[in-house]
């Protein structure tokens, strides 16, 4: 048996911006990931999820009402 544990943070994913683009992805199965040359590795790669054109920003006034202040 495996223990699971809920945080209620939800899905943390590179490229998934919303509920609606998870479930895209998810359906269609597109990949988060990559494969990049491995640091000082050349030949041999890895699977890598990048975070391409976030703004941070954005990101908080998102959740604005949605976070208790601190």
């Amino acid at each position: 048996m495996r223990a699971v544990v809920i945080t209620g943070i939800g899905v943390i994913l590179p490229g998934c911006d919303s509920r609606a683009r998870l479930w895209s992805q998810l359906m269609t199965a597109d990949s988060q990931l990559v494969f990049e040359p491995a640091p000082g590795e050349p030949d041999l790669r890895w699977a890598v999820g990048r975070v391409r054109g976030f703004d941070a920003d954005v990101a908080v006034l998102s959740l604005e009402g949605d976070v208790d202040q601190i």
